[in-house]
């Protein structure tokens, strides 16, 4: 698990560094345990990581020489080639997948991104070209956001890293967050409710130069996955450590938990992290319902809910999903008192004035837990970040 950043300035009017900084200490819980830095008077790039599969000498950024000039890349997750032979980095004598990465930039240019799948983020900063590149896998497991700030743009995994590049406060879009609070379960929109802040969308590229930015749709050729096999029969992976209860306590965040700013986990799930941890376990696969909804979203809240935690959590389509009503009707009740301890005045400029109403007269009991949710999660972040509504 890994998360990138920086910031470019294609004018030369300098990077703040301490900005730089700043946003990398804000994705320390994602990844801590290695951070690297590529620092110029046009760029800077940040890359945070968790030890993993690759050794502790494949650090990041990597940076090639073109006519003189750098190339960078910084990369969260890990896109495998078309050759479906496993570690092909290592066959070609390459250190890490990042490497890998950027000799297909080399080779092929942008066009490189039809020949990778498998999740990742991943930037790169030509220096010789005056251009930023920017872009996620297909179905969007990794996030990716950014924002332009006079001439300068900044991109990050987190949109929180964002905040602290942004120099006043964040404008929200009401009618979008509204919008967003009122859809239904797995409807994932939130990437739109910053008027600063974009999201690289899934399956996109977005160059970035000095006339501006452009995004479009890279090559879309699905490739095919290696799947395993029993007697010619595609066997699904469905495993779950039921000994620390883990996929109970996901059903705490399937339908509350959706909001990608925000980053404040259900306490029980950190429980089942800690025991994870004691029990010096760095993965988990769980069974998640909300894979039959929305499979990008599914993956890209897996990724939040272990991120704090140094655990990679990865959903799998369950046996069977069901939650119990008795179960559904204590997590209403909770987060229903939840929310009434918090500022109501604070909700009330966000979501208006009958968003109590709204909640009370929601008769579908899912729905109006991840309003309920959401309403807690937004009066917590309020009290770290201020926001403005417009």
């Amino acid at each position: 698990m890994s998360a990138i950043g920086g910031v470019v300035n294609l004018e030369g009017q300098g990077i703040a560094t301490s900005v730089v900084l700043d946003m990398s200490r804000a994705m320390l819980g994602r990844a801590k345990e290695q951070r690297g830095a590529y620092l110029t008077k046009r760029a800077g790039l940040f890359h945070n990581r968790s030890l993993g599969w690759e050794s502790e000498a494949a650090r990041q950024p990597r940076t090639a020489t073109k006519k003189g000039k750098h190339v960078t890349v910084v990369l969260d997750g890990y896109p495998l080639g078309r050759d479906p032979q496993a570690g092909l980095e290592r066959s070609l004598g390459l250190e890490s997948a990042a490497e890998l990465v950027l000799e297909y930039y080399l080779a092929f240019g942008a066009s490189f991104l039809g020949s990778l799948s498998g999740a990742f983020a991943v930037a790169i900063y030509d220096e010789e070209r005056g251009e930023l590149l920017l872009a996620r896998d297909r179905e969007g497991r990794c996030p990716l956001f950014y924002a332009v700030e006079d001439g300068t743009l900044a991109f990050a995994s987190e949109i929180k890293a964002l905040l602290r590049f942004l120099p006043g406060a964040a404008e929200i879009d009401g009618e979008a967050l509204r919008a967003h609070w009122r859809a239904s379960c797995g409807e994932c929109a939130g990437e739109t409710l910053y008027r600063e802040i974009r999201a690289i969308p899934p399956g996109h590229c977005g160059i970035y130069s000095r006339m501006g930015m452009s995004v479009y749709a890279y090559e879309a050729e699905p490739i095919p996955r290696e799947e395993a096999r029993d007697g010619g029969q595609i066997t699904p992976r469905l495993i779950c450590p039921c000994e620390t209860g883990l996929r109970d306590i996901l059903t705490q965040a399937v339908f509350a938990f959706d909001y990608p700013q925000f980053d404040y986990l259900m306490p029980g799930f950190f429980q089942a992290l800690d025991e994870l941890n004691q029990q010096k376990k760095r993965t988990a696969t769980v069974e998640d319902g909300t894979l039959y909804m929305n499979l990008g979203y599914a993956y890209e809240r897996a990724d939040r809910l272990g991120a704090m935690k140094g655990v990679t959590v990865t959903p799998a389509v369950p046996a069977s999903f069901s939650l119990r009503q008795r179960e559904l009707k204590k997590m209403d009740r909770l987060l229903r008192d939840l929310v009434a301890e918090g500022d109501g005045a604070r909700l009330s400029r966000l979501f208006g004035e009958g968003w109590q109403e709204m909640v009370s007269e929601e008769k579908n009991l899912a729905k109006r837990i991840r309003m309920q949710g959401i309403l807690y999660q937004t009066g917590i972040w309020m009290e770290h970040y201020r926001l403005a509504v417009v």
